[in-house]
């Protein structure tokens, strides 16, 4: 590969000495472009990425997912039980512990809402987001919690019982912000009496899901489906349930998408995540060597003093070069990914499309 004319550096180094735009540009030129070596550099870095994701970090589960957020959940709630007094080391006792201590004025609206399976969903001020956050304090400063009916249509619903709604500008701002967390604590792992496997709350993913649902025309359907059917499916678990061969759910089949299986999702995609900066890490210092390679070849360099005055940001690192790069890595990465999936989708062809994403 010819990097440079048979014209010393040097010799361009001295040409360009009171130029130095000029000399940018000569080496934009000569350095800043994508060769074979690159791409197939870039395409081996994409395989080995795929290959050590797929040893150290396997495929995606939403089981998994739903498995290790509410692990995480337990473990949090009982962490916050304790820093909040609660004495004993039992997870039932501290959620139970939890709802006494910091409860919520909205929760008096529970048959408002659908009850204990669906008021954690229909209720706003139990979504784990920011827009659950605004919605509690709309109901500390208003006395009325927004939320939807069975049809998936906003409601404001009075509380009749102001015995938790702030008396003073100071206490509403309390009991909407922190009272309102430390409750959502103890409902994340579900209830008192269903401890670890309650319908738990909507994280933001679902918050989401569920507000937009309710501003969106009832008459729009993917599949005979409303937006707030999906979302009440989504939360329930009977969307992505496991079924048997007639389609009825199995015993215990459910899979709720709910605060502990956003987090447990969260989780895997900050691994993938990480894989991907170790991939673009790798292209950057492949890229690094081969130019100073390049310029080794074409001199021969007595000291560390002479090589830098050979080099400079442009021809150490083109940017092209490296986002070129990139893009072949991340492409041969996502592609072998998508194409695992699919050869086992076709492997496995009986199990159903929500099947696959969740084995």
């Amino acid at each position: 590969m010819k990097m440079l004319p048979e014209k010393s550096v040097t010799s361009y180094c001295v040409q360009f000495e009171n130029e130095p735009d000029k000399l940018n540009d000569y080496w934009d030129k000569k350095f800043s472009h994508t060769d074979k070596i690159d791409f197939a550099l870039a395409s081996v870095i994409g395989v080995l990425s795929f290959s050590l994701n797929e040893i150290l970090i396997g495929r995606f589960s939403l089981k998994e997912a739903n498995q290790w957020g509410t692990e995480k959940v337990n473990e949090f709630l009982q962490f916050a039980a304790k820093k909040s007094g609660y004495k004993g080391d039992d997870l039932k006792g501290a959620i139970s512990f939890l709802e006494n201590t910091h409860p919520m004025a909205s929760d008096g609206l529970t048959p408002e809402f659908g009850g204990g399976k669906q008021h954690h969903l229909r209720d706003f001020t139990h979504h784990c987001s920011l827009f659950g956050l605004f919605c509690s304090l709309f109901t500390q400063f208003s006395g009325k919690s927004i939320g939807t009916d069975v049809n998936g249509k906003v409601i404001l619903e009075v509380i009749e019982n102001k015995k938790y709604i702030g008396k003073t500008i100071s206490e509403k701002i309390f009991n909407g912000t922190v009272e309102w967390f430390l409750h959502l604590v103890s409902d994340m792992a579900g209830s008192s009496t269903a401890k670890g496997k309650g319908t738990g709350i909507p994280g933001p993913i679902l918050s989401a899901i569920k507000g937009f649902s309710a501003v969106l025309p009832k008459s729009l359907k993917i599949d005979n489906t409303t937006a707030s059917q999906f979302a009440s499916k989504l939360y329930n678990g009977t969307l992505l349930a496991d079924r048997d061969e007639k389609g009825k759910i199995k015993k215990g089949g459910e899979l709720p998408f709910d605060l502990r299986t956003e987090l447990g999702c969260f989780s895997h995609f900050l691994k993938q995540a990480a894989w991907m900066l170790v991939n673009d890490t790798a292209i950057v210092a492949c890229c690094v060597l081969k130019q100073i390679f390049g310029i080794l070849k074409k001199k021969q360099v007595d000291s560390i003093a002479e090589f830098f005055s050979l080099i400079n940001k442009n021809t150490i690192l083109p940017k092209k070069t490296v986002a070129d790069m990139i893009t072949v890595s991340t492409s041969v990465f996502v592609g072998l990914d998508t194409g695992h999936a699919l050869i086992k989708g076709v492997i496995n062809s009986k199990e159903k499309t929500w099947e696959r994403i969740k084995e």
